[in-house]
């Protein structure tokens, strides 16, 4: 028993909620990641401390373009993962595929920030960014 369920957690995805336990409903709050794409750019976001915010920008490589962190990472927030750590992920095959780049922030301590991401080449300045993207996100304490 114990055997399918550990092999069941593996085959979640990183954004589906756990199940939340009867005596502890924000467990499921704290472990449902909220996902942010440049649509949703100026959107307010609420998490709690443990959870995981979801950033995914669209991307195309081959023009020289690619997605940044504009500044230093806000205190209350750490990285878990960062698109310039690993493999772009595509969303259609082939050499023209579109991709996006994915972070994934935990949120460490109550508070507000503001997340803003450039969209320019490497050798530009960051006030010649073709594009921008900002989230402002409050984190709560675990109630």
């Amino acid at each position: 028993m114990l055997l399918a369920a550990v092999a069941a957690s593996c085959q979640r995805g990183t954004d589906t909620p756990a199940t939340a336990s009867p005596t502890h409903p924000a467990a499921s709050a704290v472990q449902q990641a909220v996902r942010l794409r440049a649509a949703d750019a100026g959107a307010a976001v609420q998490l709690m401390v443990g959870q995981t915010l979801r950033v995914e920008l669209d991307t195309s490589p081959a023009s020289g373009y690619a997605w940044e962190l504009d500044g230093d990472l806000p205190p209350g927030l750490s990285i878990e993962t960062d698109p310039g750590a690993g493999p772009l992920q595509s969303k259609m095959p082939g050499p023209a595929a579109g991709t996006h780049q994915i972070w994934n922030f935990r949120a460490t301590r109550p508070g507000r920030v503001r997340l803003r991401f450039l969209y320019r080449r490497a050798w530009e300045r960051a006030d010649q960014a073709a594009r921008s993207a900002a989230f402002e996100v409050g984190v709560r304490p675990q109630s």
